[in-house]
């Protein structure tokens, strides 16, 4: 997806090559040379949604891939990706993907 606003396109950059990690808005902000207020307003002027949820769909992303190349467990795989209680992102993760992460990986992972 091409974004023509140079910064909320480095910031959603940012989200996506740091997914792994534990980020804050203001992390974000930071990265694209922006105060968190101003980019939030673009953010949504341009994408339709709030920072936040770029970074829990960047996470929700890297869940997916690690439930289909990794063995670790999903309450392992939440707590890398910053989320101490596995039920938070499981219900997220369901909500963006339809079906559960338990569900995810059976239907993707090689067997």
């Amino acid at each position: 997806m091409a974004i023509e606003d140079k910064q909320v396109a480095e910031a959603v950059h940012f989200i996506r090559n740091h997914s792994k990690e534990v980020i804050q808005v203001g992390d974000v902000a930071e990265a694209a040379g922006l105060s968190r207020r101003t980019l939030e307003q673009r953010f949504r002027k341009v994408l339709a949604h709030s920072v936040h949820e770029e970074i829990k769909y960047a996470r929700v992303n890297q869940m997916a891939r690690m439930l289909i190349g990794t063995n670790l467990s999903i309450s392992q795989i939440a707590w890398s990706l910053g989320f101490p209680y596995s039920n938070n992102i499981s219900r997220y993760f369901k909500r963006q993907k339809g079906i559960s992460p338990l569900e995810y990986r059976k239907k993707y992972a090689p067997k």
